[in-house]
């Protein structure tokens, strides 16, 4: 047989080859979709679905396609867990986005490391990743953004004398509200008092009325964004002064806040994760096309579960496998700088697994978040 019958016989065996089979990746999304956090894990959820959408879409992965395998913790530490267990038994599971809360985060972290299942979390506290390495947040460092909230606060707005109010139950609040305590102190101002609430509580009058008694030019609220609508409104009601600032966290940089507390948003200040309608392009193309599918406006929340589950396409791509989470964590933890739609505009990962981006800095003008005066 000459070499030109051989050359025709193996191109003809490869054309008649079968193509690569397609492979589907699973990736499980556990968020609270009801109970007290829904807020937050309802546009995450939704965000998470319309950027693997996108990836599919686009060929970035081949012809290999992600599989989501969704599931709702109910706010609830104890359901989180029951999820993460069963993923992290999975052996066909490669990565975990979720939960919602930094409540439910610590509590699934040192099973998921256990079970050496790559977690990618919501939570604003650095203490998830304390569990051990295959433990992330989505999430910028709280220094950063509560340093943005911090130095407008004293060195733009002059605000010295400061009373904090903080939900005591959630680490993350606690940790925010030290954050913003220790700054003011740093810079020269003072504390007048250091409130802790529960989550649960509706009932602010008392506090409110001492708060207005002590005469702060500044209250800084670290809660989830409805309760600090709630204390907003029962502050203004109760007679604290227009020239009394409300300063905040990402969590009041939210539709629920805007919701709760009406008139008594109007001049207060915050730190977010992203540009109300997008600061770019991108973000804008993001924001019309969540609106287009899900006929809601894109939150604070919903740009983080996009830009998350767009960065863990590119940790797959990366990895060079869709099974081996071990490899998958790797890719992950050596992210290179990446373009965002979140904060300045650079996803960066540090060799702790700090998450940093920088944070935009919003007020409430007209009932809506626009940037501030610089």
């Amino acid at each position: 047989m000459n070499r030109r019958i051989l050359l025709s016989t193996a191109l003809a065996v490869l054309l008649l080859a079968p193509p690569a089979r397609a492979e589907t990746i699973r990736i499980a999304v556990a968020h609270a979709l009801t109970g007290p956090v829904a807020f937050v894990g309802i546009p995450v959820m939704n965000a998470i679905k319309l950027a693997a959408d996108e990836i599919n879409a686009s060929g970035r992965l081949g012809a290999d396609k992600i599989v989501l395998e969704t599931a709702d913790t109910g706010s609830d530490k104890t359901q989180a867990l029951t999820l993460a267990r069963r993923y992290g038994e999975d052996a066909g599971i490669l990565v975990f986005l979720g939960p919602t809360s930094s409540i439910e985060g610590l509590a699934v972290a040192p099973l998921i490391n256990d079970l050496k299942l790559p977690t990618v979390m919501t939570a604003l506290s650095g203490e998830v990743l304390k569990a051990g390495p295959y433990a992330f947040k989505g999430t910028t460092a709280p220094q950063d953004f509560i340093t943005v909230v911090a130095k407008y606060a004293f060195e733009k707005l002059k605000l010295r004398r400061c009373a904090l109010i903080f939900d005591r139950q959630n680490e993350a609040t606690v940790a925010q509200k030290n954050l913003f305590r220790d700054l003011q102190k740093q810079m020269g101002g003072t504390i007048l008092s250091d409130d802790g609430i529960l989550g649960s509580d509706t009932d602010f009058a008392a506090l409110s009325t001492k708060v207005i008694d002590l005469q702060p030019d500044c209250v800084f609220l670290s809660a989830q964004g409805p309760v600090d609508g709630n204390l907003a409104i029962q502050l203004r009601q109760n007679g604290l002064p227009d020239s009394t600032k409300i300063i905040g966290t990402p969590s009041m940089a939210t539709d629920q806040y805007l919701s709760v507390a009406g008139a008594a948003a109007e001049g207060t200040f915050m730190t977010a994760d992203f540009v109300p309608g997008g600061r770019d392009d991108a973000g804008r193309n993001f924001v019309a096309n969540y609106q287009k599918r899900f006929g809601a406006v894109a939150d604070n929340y919903a740009a983080i579960g996009y830009t998350m589950m767009h960065l863990v396409g590119d940790a797959i791509l990366r990895a060079g496998t869709h099974t081996d989470r071990a490899k998958f964590r790797d890719a992950f933890a050596t992210m290179p700088p990446t373009p965002t739609i979140l904060g300045d505009g650079t996803f960066t990962i540090d060799k702790d697994r700090l998450v940093h981006y920088g944070a935009a800095l919003l007020t409430v003008k007209g009932g809506k978040f626009v940037a501030p005066p610089q």
